[in-house]
């Protein structure tokens, strides 16, 4: 339409207005007033302006119906005057439905307002010509128009806008299409001009990489085999039908073989079956298992023997076939005869250390010598043992002991072999024929006669017999001339102590009637000899006495001094000491004794027992007892001293104590040490400590005190008193020493024992400990105990993808919620990496165990920030109760640990009791994890897949993919018997890689042969969504498979996407960007955000199946259903509904606009050949 057809009937209706505005000016007095219009006039023209207008109007509207056009009126304040029925046709809108109405809110919602906006804006600027506009029809369809309009104005003001639009919507939807394929192919010839080029550098490339390959290959080989020629072992290799290949010269050298006669032949072609018998087996094993094996063999090479350890290793082609069989035999020889010779020799060290226990015990000697002859029999190879005593003086041999064998006579003259032993003291060794007998009989054949000498004197022979022939060799002789010379000094001590107890019998006698007191002690202090006026002075009866030792009835002060004595003694330092030194007696007094003690040796001037000369010095030492007092004071640098009175008033310290406590001399003096007490010990621990004092006169023990400066410290305090001569206390003596750096390395000992060193909770140690004391008291007064196996969800993660530092600090603050979630009389310790066990003590009912399960996961669930991240973390709760769930702390700490997997297998962040059916679903979830080990080795999953249907038009828009188990004994398993499974163990990634590439083969699959072009939905498991590079593995995936990316979709739980947001948009960009769909499946069961929600690139939800199937007979589920669907909507994002089985929920979410659906009503999960058939 022309610019000029368009202004005429605005300009007769602008004509007519001023014909209306002079007849308005001119009413009441226009007659016969110059310059006015005549009213005739103007009526005449009024007529024929609305004749002329009502027929331009007629034939405009006829025109414009022809045309299908849209044509409309609307004033500048958006009101709507007209519009024609064309409208209906293209948005579905009657007239009647938008004029009157506000409806702007019909045909521009949502995002489409932004287009309204814009053309009001053009609208105001001035006319419109050819402008293309989208509204919303009333099915929700985008609908384009193209759009031209005329403006009508009043003055300069507008006071009309008239618009005529035409549906362009098919033509451009044609167009898009158009450029797509155009797209497409251009795309296409791009990128196979870049593979053409891409593929020829490859191929120049690949052709230079050949050449320096070979090149590197020929050298590798001449020094694998510079290597392996000069390796200290057989080398060969073999072929798949075990000829060898390739042999090292060691192996050619040992065999006296040729490389010509060995190569292409077998092992059984070369050498006889004596010598192959002892390795082939191992080597057909390792060809049979495909797997490296072992043996030792022993095998004789030209009559001399070997021993190797043959070692066979498969070498396996990109298909698992053996390609070559790498042999390897090291010879072991003179390694193994070491071995045997360390094993003989240990034996004989064992047997000469039982004989010399037996010799230095003291006891009798005819059971020394019955002992020692049962050795030998035990331990070497002889089995006739004698043991003779020579009796020079007589000229005699006297059996003590024989063994194996019945003695024919116990006392003899020496016989020629026995004299020349005797006389020459040299070992004889006699091989005896049948018939020749002696002392010993004549069945044995083989004897051994070794003399027992000491101090040059033989004092006996030991005599050993075999009733077989044997080669006596140079170790036998020295095993048993250290046995002969053990015996000869056992015996001679023997008889040397005889005597000196019968010269000491004399002493005693004589001792009697001295003052002196002579005594005998051990070397290791313990009385062997006392006298009776030694037990009336120390106040012990000689029974008493013999269990004491001189250390204990010495006055500690002088212990150092006595183990001086004893040192210097011991090491022959000096034949006598003589020293004074205190003993305490029975009744705790302190007696004083001048002592000279010497040493008593024996021939070889070994120490045998300390004799000492003990005289009473006691009331001596009373008269310089206030002088050695105030000495003594100042003696100790290190531990201080304070003297009290008898009121237990200071009297004096040293230097020492004003060092520890902070005191000068001049400001405890006539003070009580209580200025001292530090407040940590009651009044009844002081009274017990005075009392043990006044009664034994000292008392030792640790307490805490308190410095000048108020610091308090832990001490160690030996109290005691001093007597006079009628035994009255005259004074005490308090001596004490600053243990705290003792106490802190025991805390620190007690801390590295039974506390994390990360978390600072109590070990596993100190629980098993603390549940072991809390089990034992509610048993007493019968009440439950609690175990709580907290394992934290997803720690792996978040420790792999933070570092192990951040990990340690989620560790520390996860320690620190469970501490504030408890009681403080409860324990909970760190026993594993993200393993926690909380024990509840004294439990009154199990509902308070609910609660503090509850506690804990909300406690937990709170946002944690690490190193300058937000992460979100929950954890799987296990209970057991005692008595309820067992009354051994194994069998609950196992209940706990099995209902905590239940707990994660139902969801995670949550918590579950012990039930007696746990046990069993234990077992079969371990059952089903070891299957699962083996499933895919066995290609035992197939896929199925179930169609998604659009709601506007019916047709098939995807398909979800879901995965099947064919269990080769329970048939096919559905994903929620294995599924949690797999997740618990880590299989997860394995399957869930399996599922990402034979969805991409089948897709590619399809695409290519045109029997389907349909998006396919794949699930991708929380666990599987965290892999590091998820993103960049499933892109990987669809190059490898050559598909499309929008051809794949992704459906993830809410769970999945909102455990870490940050990262989860990261990835969903990534894949986005790619031109991979995403999907959040089981949508309105988790917490998603609005917020991260709305960032997220995500262009379908998936109702959860829980709310559609009671959305027919639950307001709750219709409402929340409706809800989720204007939220999306209002996102720009569609909404599928999942598992409708019935017309009533298909009505339902017809009616409420949702744009898909899935279930059963529809189709059943199908397999490929289902979908091909019919696709």
């Amino acid at each position: 339409m022309s610019e000029q057809n368009r202004a005429r009937p605005i300009s007769l209706e602008t004509r007519i207005r001023s014909v209306s505005r002079q007849l308005a000016d001119a009413e009441g007095g226009w007659v016969g007033k110059s310059g006015g219009v005549d009213p005739a006039e103007a009526i005449s023209l009024l007529g024929l302006a609305r004749k002329t207008l009502k027929a331009s109007e007629d034939r405009y509207q006829r025109l414009v119906a022809r045309a299908g056009a849209i044509v409309c009126e609307v004033q500048p304040d958006g009101t709507l005057l007209s519009l024609n029925d064309a409208v209906a046709k293209a948005t579905g809108f009657r007239p009647a439905e938008l004029i009157g109405q506000a409806w702007w809110d019909k045909l521009f919602p949502g995002e489409y307002r932004r287009g309204l906006w814009r053309l009001y804006r053009r609208l105001c600027r001035g006319d419109v010509e050819g402008w293309e506009i989208r509204v919303q029809s009333k099915h929700r369809t985008p609908v384009v128009i193209e759009l031209s309009t005329a403006n009508t104005y009043d003055g300069s003001h507008l006071k009309l806008i008239s618009a005529f639009g035409i549906d362009v919507t098919a033509e451009r939807v044609a167009q898009a299409e158009v450029d797509r394929i155009r797209a497409d192919l251009q795309e296409k010839i791009w990128e196979r001009t870049d593979a053409l080029e891409r593929i020829n550098a490859e191929l120049q490339i690949e052709i230079i990489e050949r050449e320096q390959f070979e090149k590197a290959l020929r050298t590798s080989e001449e020094r694998f085999r510079r290597a392996v020629n000069n390796l200290p072992a057989l080398v060969a290799l073999y072929d798949a039908q075990l000829r060898i290949r390739f042999i090292n010269t060691r192996a050619l050298e040992l065999w006296e073989l040729s490389e010509r006669e060995v190569i292409g032949s077998r092992d059984e072609e070369l050498f006889p079956p004596s010598v192959t018998e002892s390795y082939l087996p191992t080597l057909h094993r390792a060809l049979r298992s495909r797997r490296p094996q072992f043996v030792e063999a022993h095998t004789d090479i030209r009559g001399q023997p070997f021993t190797f350890v043959f070692t066979y290793v498969p070498l396996l082609d990109n298909k698992g076939d053996i390609e070559e069989l790498l042999g390897i035999a090291y010879d072991v020889t003179e390694r193994r005869q070491i071995e045997e010779d360390l094993r003989i020799r240990h034996r004989e060290l064992q047997t000469l250390n039982r004989i010399s226990e037996i010799a230095l015990t003291r006891r009798s000697l005819s059971a020394a010598y019955k002992d020692i002859a049962l050795v030998l029999r035990e331990t070497t190879e002889f089995s006739t043992v004698l043991i003779e005593t020579y009796d020079a003086e007589h000229d005699r041999l006297v059996a003590q002991v024989v063994q194996g064998l019945e003695l024919l006579q116990e006392e003899r003259k020496p016989d020629h072999t026995a004299r020349q032993v005797l006389r020459q003291r040299k070992i004889r060794v006699q091989h005896r024929q049948g018939g020749r007998g002696g002392v010993l009989g004549p069945e044995l054949r083989t004897v051994l006669t070794v003399p027992m000498v000491v101090r040059e004197s033989v004092v006996g022979l030991i005599s050993v017999a075999a009733l077989e022939e044997m080669a006596v060799d140079e170790r036998q002789t020295q095993l048993m001339t250290v046995t002969a010379n053990y015996i000869a000094v056992m015996t001679d001590r023997q008889r040397a102590e005889e005597a000196l107890r019968e010269s000491e019998a004399q002493r005693e006698r004589a001792e009697q009637f001295s003052l002196i007191m002579v005594v005998r002690t051990g070397l290791d202090g313990r009385w062997l000899r006392t006298t009776p006026r030694l037990s009336e002075w120390l106040g012990y009866s000689p029974t008493e006495l013999e269990k004491l030792r001189v250390q204990d009835v010495t006055h500690p002060e002088d212990l150092p001094q006595t183990e001086a004595a004893f040192q210097r003694l011991w090491n022959g330092e000096a034949r006598s000491v003589e020293y004074e030194k205190r003993y305490v007696t029975k009744d705790g007094r302190t007696v004083w004794a001048s002592v000279n003690i010497s040493v008593v040796t024996d021939g070889d001037g070994k120490p045998l027992h300390f004799l000492a000369y003990i005289r009473d010095i006691t009331e001596q030492k009373h008269t310089e007892e206030e002088l050695r007092l105030a000495a003594r004071v100042f003696e100790s640098k290190a531990e201080a001293i304070m003297i009290l009175d008898t009121e237990k008033c200071i009297v004096n310290v040293n230097g020492a104590f004003s060092e520890i406590t902070g005191y000068r001399r001049g400001e405890v003096v006539g003070r009580s040490p209580r200025l001292l007490d530090s407040g940590r010990h009651s009044e009844e621990f002081f009274r017990h400590m005075w009392e043990h004092v006044e009664h034994h006169g000292q008392w030792q023990g640790e307490l805490w005190g308190r410095r000048r400066n108020g610091q308090i410290f832990p001490a160690l305090l030996n109290m005691g008193d001093v007597l006079d001569e009628q035994d009255r206390v005259i004074n005490y003596v308090g001596i004490f020493r600053d243990i705290t750096e003792i106490k802190q390395s025991q805390e620190q000992l007690e801390r590295l024992a039974n506390y994390d060193s990360l978390t600072r909770l109590p070990n596993r140690n100190l629980f098993y400990d603390r549940l072991k004391h809390g089990i034992d008291r509610a048993r007493r007064v019968k009440k439950r105990v609690a175990i709580l196996f907290v394992d934290l969800d997803n720690f792996k993660v978040i420790n792999d993808t933070l570092g192990h530092d951040a990990g340690d600090d989620l560790l520390k603050k996860v320690a620190d919620r469970l501490g504030q979630s408890i009681r403080s009389e409860d324990t909970v310790a760190r026993v594993g990496g993200d393993e926690f066990i909380i024990l509840l003590e004294e439990v009154e009912d199990i509902a308070s165990v609910a609660e503090t399960a509850r506690r804990i996961n909300s406690s937990l669930f709170m946002p944690m920030h690490l190193h300058g991240e937000t992460v979100d973390i929950t954890g799987s709760i296990g209970i057991s109760v005692y008595p309820d769930d067992g009354e051994e702390i194994e069998v609950l700490l196992k209940n706990a640990d099995t209902a905590m997997y239940v707990a994660k297998e139902e969801g995670r962040n949550n918590y579950r009791f012990f039930t007696g059916g746990m046990n069993q679903k234990a077992i079969e979830r371990l059952s089903i994890e070891s299957a699962l080990r083996r499933a895919l080795e066995r290609d035992e999953f197939f896929l199925v897949y179930q169609p998604q249907i659009e709601v506007s038009t019916g047709a098939e828009i995807a398909l979800e993919a879901a995965i099947r188990w064919n269990h080769p004994e329970q048939g096919v398993l559905r994903p929620n018997r294995f599924m949690p499974v797999a997740e618990a163990s880590g299989l997860i990634d394995a399957v869930g890689d399996w599922v990402l590439h034979k969805v991409c083969q089948q897709i590619f699959i399809w695409t290519t042969t045109g029997a389907i072009r349909h998006r396919v939905a794949i699930n991708l498991s929380p666990r599987q969504f965290r892999q590091p590079r998820i993103a960049e593995i499933i892109i990987a995936a669809i190059h490898e498979h050559g598909i499309q990316p929008n051809d794949l979709e992704l459906e993830l739980t809410e769970t999945a996407v909102m455990q870490d947001p940050e990262a989860t948009f990261r990835i969903l960009y990534t894949l986005k960007e790619a031109g991979v769909h995403i999907t959040i499946d089981d949508f309105g069961i988790g917490y998603s955000s609005l917020f991260y929600l709305k960032r997220f690139p995500i262009d379908k939800l998936k109702l959860d199946m829980s709310f559609v199937h009671d959305v027919v007979s639950d307001p709750d589920d219709a409402a929340i259903s409706n809800a989720i669907i204007v939220m999306a909507h209002s996102l720009n994002i569609d909404v599928i509904a999942e598992g409708v089985e019935t017309q009533e929920q298909l009505d339902f979410f017809v009616s409420h606009g949702c744009d898909g659906m899935q279930g059963f009503l529809f189709s059943p999960p199908l397999r490929v050949e289902q979908i091909s058939k019919g696709g």
